[in-house]
This record gives C-alpha cells, structure tokens and sequence, in this order.
C-alpha cells in the first residue's frame, strides 16, 4: 500500500537508548542496535520521564507550549503516525493508525510542534486544562493525557545484486543488506492512566506557528506497525495523586494559559480549529 505522507523540512540528529516494554516510550532491538523514543520537549529539552509498572509519565504545566519528539535510531527511513488526546497530529481527526504520518530519516528525528493546519504552519501543542483541551472541545475527551506513535517501516525495492570489484580486478559480492525483522509489538492495547479520572491537563490547539512540510511518497512493507510508543502526561500534582512518589517533589508555580488562537480557513486535509479559535499571528 503507498502512502503520501508529509515530511519536516528540519531534522534533529540524535540517537535512541534503553529497553522497550508495553506502554513504554521507547523500544529497542537490541540483538541490531536499533530502536525508536518518543519524548516531549519544552524548549529544546526533553522532559524527564518516569517508569513505573511498565509505563512511561511525563509531568507538563499548564499554558506551557510543548513538542513532540520523535527518535529513529535505525538504519531505515520510517512513518510515525502519531496522536495527541487521541487525535491524529496531521489531520486533527481521532486516530487511525491507515492515516498518512511522518517520514523520518535514517538515524534523525523530528520535533512535531503541533496540530498541523497546512504544509506551512501548526497550532502549537500547549498543555491546557481538560476542558479547553482540543479533543474536549471537539467532543472526544476520553483519552486525554495520552500519546501514541505507532511506527512503520518502508519496503524495500527489488535490486539485482551489486558486483564490486577489489583492487586485485577479481569480482566480489557484498553481504546480503538484512532487512529489519518485524518486531512483535509490545502492548496489546492503549495503556491507560495511573488513575485517568484524576488527569487534569489535556492539550489545546494554540497558537499559529510556522512549520514547513512537503509531501513524499512511502510503502509500508507491513499494515502491522513495527513498534507501539506511548507517553502519559500530566501535571506533577495530578501524578502525585495517581501514585508517583517522583512527581511529589515542590513545582514551581504553573505558567498562565495564553489566549485561545485564529480559525485558518478549513481544510480537509489538516487539523481544523475547535469552536471558538480565535485570530494569532504566527511565531
């Protein structure tokens, strides 16, 4: 199946580390040394996670704008398909892992800074209380504080093999390149909340900021993806709440939300403004 995915414009090198388990943001192989992460960033900086029972938390604040980052740590081109609050980053609807996603380059990764609303801007991802959140306010609230990236790999073309010549004359063949098994993933389903009915920071579809794309053609080599990441999020009292202990250290004060941005005109193929978006000027 081809799909005609966008692709960011500026890359980020860096590289994955650590093991993967269900619920986890990051899966490793490590018989290949390879492997993906999912972090969220205020910044340039990741914020830090926490493990507990098999699941990966991150503590936001409110009004605070965020990205999400995602790591290929492997030798092949990629598509992450990624949801915020249950919604599909790119066209803003509940997700669906057939949906186009992002391309990402061998050994690179990509900072994804919002909703997007065309190839040339994002409505930031900004962490807002449950009910200015983007999926409450367009009736899906269900899954907030949640991301998920579900991540495929590219087929590879049919080549004849390739005859090299070593500096004797004598002809020789190199190994056979290996494809990258596809990998059992690691959770059954969506991993939920310490506690979801104590969440208490959902993300809003904030400001207009530019962020160039293009569109670039992709084959899945599987309509299984080959690995499942998933962070859980909220702010550090909400987690205290839920149970973990490491978020119950002294935060500092809670940033005020910023004023809720403009309706760009619709389009189909993008994420469309939840009722009552109003104008900001790109950044």
């Amino acid at each position: 199946m081809t799909f005609r995915t966008p692709i960011l414009v500026s890359l980020v090198a860096c590289l994955a580390s650590s093991c993967a388990t269900g619920g986890r943001n990051v899966w490793r192989d490590e018989k290949r040394k390879e492997g993906y992460r999912l972090e969220l960033v205020v910044g340039g900086v990741a914020l830090p996670v926490v493990e507990h029972r098999g699941r990966s938390y991150v503590a936001g604040q409110n009004g605070l704008p965020y990205a999400v980052r995602f790591v290929n740590d492997s030798p092949r081109r990629v598509e992450v398909v990624v949801a915020v609050d249950g919604r599909d980053v790119i066209d803003g609807r509940p997700f669906d892992p057939d949906r186009r996603g992002y391309v990402v380059a061998p050994f690179s990764a990509i900072d994804i800074e919002g909703w997007r609303t065309s190839l040339e801007a994002v409505a930031a991802f900004r962490f807002t209380s449950r009910e200015d959140a983007y999926a409450s306010r367009m009736g899906t609230p269900g899954e907030l504080g949640r991301i998920e990236a579900e991540v495929f790999t590219e087929k590879e073309e049919p080549r004849g093999p390739i005859v090299l010549r070593s500096p004797t004359g004598s002809e020789t063949l190199p190994p056979a390149p290996g494809s990258l098994p596809e990998a059992e993933l690691r959770a059954a389903g969506a991993p939920k909340q310490v506690a979801a009915d104590r969440g208490r920071l959902g993300t809003q579809f904030g400001e207009r900021v530019g962020s160039r794309a293009m569109e670039t053609e992709f084959v899945r080599d599987s309509g299984r993806p080959t690995a499942r990441l998933f962070l859980q999020y909220d702010d550090a009292e909400g987690l205290c709440r839920s149970g973990l202990k490491d978020f119950c250290e002294p935060q500092r004060p809670p940033l005020l939300p910023m004023p809720s941005p403009p309706s760009p005109p619709p389009d189909e193929r993008f994420s469309n403004p939840p009722p009552g978006w109003e104008g900001r000027l790109y950044r």
